[in-house]
Parts: structure tokens; C-alpha cells; sequence
């Protein structure tokens, strides 16, 4: 690591920091500031050519995505992060993200302990392996695994997504449709609507993922 304090700035300078372990792999460079101010927002940009995230536990599959950008303000106490943005690239896509986290909510026992409001879009293609590869595999079960059974090939393109996740948004065991809204379209796929019927091919429409449903809309076809 390289790392430099500026006290007339009251940041730190990160020249490279490596984190590597089982859960994380990279190198970021960028600065922390308001690292010492009382009743003051820290800031943190970071940036990091390549990232591994390992949460296998609660997604498919590790992250390993490039270009990585995160920029966000953490309040003093550390319990609200607001980002400002987050960017990667994913296979031939670029993620574009924002949203904030608080973890000062009241929740009864077995709530959500936090809340968080985030927007996201993906810029670019993405095939089926990679939307599985970052959906949790307890999120939308239903509707996850219509996307794992049922779409045999395609790729997915213009994917925007928002989550308003509140303390007793999981009180049913799933998310509720305000809580989860992902759309996209795809092209060049292969959709099976139902198990005893060959799969359309060539499948051209549109998606939308609720919190634990899924609406196909096909285009065309053959």
C-alpha cells in the first residue's frame, strides 16, 4: 500500500492499495476526505482497474468485473452512505449506479436492518449466464428461476433497474412488486413458455422483473 495524509486537506492520498482474500481481490488508487472533521460527511473516490467480489453465499457466482468507480459521501457516524455514483464493466457491459443506505431504521426482529434506494442501468449486452451470475439467488426465486429454465439462449440489452428496500420488505418471504422493478429487452433468444412446447426461436421483446414475477412480452419470433 501507499497511502499519504494531507493534513491541510484532511485527506488521505491512495496512490494503490492491494486488498486480496477469499471475498476481495484488487488494487484501488484514489482519497478519502474529511477523514478527521467532526460532524462532517467523509467523501471516498475510488477506482480500481479489476475487481473480485466472492459472495457466493448469496449470489451464484463470484464478481469479476474492470473499470471500477465509486464515489460516495459517508456521514461521520457511518451509517448512511450515499453514492453518488458506481460504474464496472461487466463482460461488455457498463453498469451506471446510484443510490443510498441507511442503517439507522427501526425493524422489529427478523426485519431488514437497514434500508437502501438505488437505481441502476446497464449499458450494453449481457447474456444469461451473467444475469444469473448477479442475482441473488434469494431474490425473485420465482422469477429467477423462470430465467434459468425457460430462456435457453439471448441476450439482454438496455436493463434498468430501482430497489426500495425497506425493513419489512421480505415480511412474506419475498419482495413486494414496489420494492423491485428491473426492465429490459432481448434479441437473438430462445424462450420456452412452457415445458411441453419447442422454445420460440429467434425471440425478439421485452422484460420486466417485479419483486416476485416476471413479465415476458414477445416482439417476434419464429
Amino acid at each position: 500500500a501507499a497511502l499519504a495524509y494531507r493534513p491541510a486537506e484532511d485527506s488521505i492520498q491512495i496512490e494503490f492499495l492491494d486488498l486480496a482474500s477469499d471475498r476481495i481481490e484488487g488494487r484501488f488508487s484514489g482519497a478519502l476526505t474529511n477523514v478527521l472533521a467532526q460532524n462532517a460527511l467523509r467523501r471516498v473516490e475510488l477506482e480500481a482497474e479489476t475487481l473480485m467480489l466472492d459472495l457466493t453465499d448469496r449470489f451464484e457466482a463470484p464478481w469479476n468485473v474492470e473499470n471500477v468507480i465509486l464515489a460516495a459521501n459517508v456521514s461521520d457516524d457511518f451509517t448512511i452512505i450515499s453514492i453518488d455514483a458506481l460504474e464496472a464493466d461487466i463482460d461488455t457491459a457498463r453498469l451506471q449506479a446510484s443510490g443510498e443506505i441507511d442503517f439507522v431504521v427501526e425493524h422489529d426482529p427478523g426485519e431488514i436492518p437497514f434500508t437502501l434506494e438505488a437505481t441502476a442501468a446497464l449499458v450494453g449486452d449481457i447474456s444469461k449466464e451473467t444475469i444469473l451470475a448477479y442475482w441473488p439467488v434469494r431474490l425473485g426465486r420465482g422469477a429467477r428461476n423462470y430465467v434459468r429454465e425457460r430462456l435457453e439462449t439471448g441476450k439482454a440489452t438496455e436493463a434498468t433497474a430501482r430497489v426500495s428496500i425497506k425493513p419489512d420488505s421480505l415480511v412474506d418471504g419475498y419482495l413486494r412488486d414496489d420494492d423491485l422493478a428491473v426492465t429490459f429487452a432481448f434479441q437473438e433468444g430462445s424462450v420456452r413458455f412452457l415445458s411441453d412446447m419447442p422454445p420460440v426461436e429467434n425471440a425478439v421483446g421485452t422484460g420486466r422483473v417485479r419483486g416476485n414475477g416476471l413479465d415476458i412480452t414477445l416482439i417476434s419470433g419464429t
